[in-house]
């Protein structure tokens, strides 16, 4: 018997105005697995052949069941992936694989104004099913009150353990997922396996299909894509190191950025990565988050700096050159979403931060996300707590 279609993702293309991609996975005997799509309303589907690779990454890699069971998973499989061009603005599109009566969905970008839910750190985990849960409710939730949600953007840790091929399965089964495009961050999470035995960002790039437009070594996982009016640039951490704002590997990152920017002029730019600006807890600037990048926001006036992983919603006023102005770069972390992984802050904090404009967390039972909204001259951001309430609001203006 044919083995069934798994990890179904539609993720952005280059320009997302025109170009989607999708990949999914099917068993070693579906060589001629396919991909149909085609406008809302429309009656013909079109057929697209994908590129097919052989993937064993996942193999043979040390796992726990959802009873707790240790166990080594054992997956390989075929990851055909898709890079739909010439697509129509501002429309929503179905997909199906193999002719399946199963539908999946994403919306191509407006030319200006555009919105998304923002979610990190769920940790999906099958024994502790709770994480994945509150996290689907969140964006559920937020998809429900802003019907006009154009994607999902993640911060990363989406996984407990990266290379658990049935915790990406489980994630990827959750309702979002069929019906958005989803742009991710890889975070430490998804880059381990249990008990740190094989790390690699293989888990990240053979579950999804981002554009190949990272720098060598990066392909896959650092990316960039054009969405409406803005520019969004997502960074891999783990290469970088933590212990120094610079170094080699960080040099090669910054040029890889700075070249992105001046090749691809924008109305708003999203500079995007895991690991977070400022300590949530103690108020602290990281030398691998505020420190390595304030230079690249001053410099090229980033609006918003995106990142996660401490679980605590971080927002700063604008600034520049260390200075809060009317006009700098707010820099935003995305609290946990899980119910599971949240920090208790210390009132007050060890070091005292003129730059924070607001924090939240709930302990470990957090669970929060965010939805922004970009227009020609504001991005507005909302934080939700998990019944909806509105716990901090703010707009930021462009030049």
């Amino acid at each position: 018997m044919r083995e069934q279609n798994a990890m179904i993702i539609a993720n952005p293309g280059i320009d997302c105005k025109k170009e989607i991609n999708i990949s999914w996975h099917t068993g070693l005997d579906n060589k001629g697995s396919y991909l149909e799509y085609r406008e809302i309303g429309e009656k013909d589907w079109k057929k697209v052949f994908p590129t097919i690779s052989k993937v064993d990454c996942f193999n043979n890699v040390y796992s726990v069941d959802k009873n707790r069971n240790d166990i080594r998973e054992e997956v390989i499989f075929l990851h055909c992936k898709v890079y739909l061009k010439n697509l129509k603005v501002n429309t929503n599109y179905e997909y199906r694989i193999d002719s399946s009566e199963e539908r999946h969905y994403f919306k191509t970008s407006p030319k200006d104004e555009f919105s998304f839910i923002w979610i990190s750190d769920f940790h999906s985990y099958p024994p502790a099913f709770n994480r994945l849960e509150n996290a689907s409710n969140m964006i559920d939730k937020i998809s429900l009150k802003h019907q006009n949600a154009d994607f999902v953007f993640c911060s990363g840790d989406s996984i407990a353990w990266g290379g658990s091929y049935s915790f990406w399965k489980e994630f990827y089964n959750i309702p979002s997922i069929k019906k958005y495009m989803w742009a991710n961050t890889l975070g430490n999470h998804d880059y381990m396996s249990r008990a740190y035995e094989k790390n690699t960002s293989d888990y990240f790039k053979e579950v999804n299909n981002f554009p190949k437009n990272g720098y060598k070594g990066e392909i896959g996982v650092c990316y960039y894509f054009k969405y409406g009016n803005s520019l969004f640039i997502v960074m891999h951490n783990e290469h970088m190191g933590v212990n120094e704002p610079f170094n080699e590997n960080v040099e090669k990152a910054i040029n890889w950025v700075e070249k992105v920017i001046k090749n691809n002029p924008a109305k708003h730019i999203f500079l995007c990565q895991h690991y977070q600006w400022i300590n949530g807890v103690n108020g602290r600037d990281r030398a691998f988050g505020y420190e390595r990048w304030k230079t690249i926001c001053d410099k090229y006036h980033i609006e918003l700096a995106i990142a996660a992983n401490d679980h605590t919603y971080i927002r700063t006023y604008p600034i520049f050159a260390d200075e809060i102005v009317e006009n700098g770069t707010v820099y935003m972390q995305c609290p946990s979403s899980d119910g599971d992984r949240g920090v208790d802050l210390e009132e007050p904090m060890s070091y005292p931060n003129k730059k924070i404009a607001f924090r939240y967390a709930t302990g470990l039972n957090t669970i929060a996300g965010i939805f922004v909204e970009v227009k020609n001259n504001t991005i507005k951001t909302i934080l939700y707590d998990r019944d909806m309430n509105i716990v901090d609001e703010n707009i930021i203006k462009s030049e």
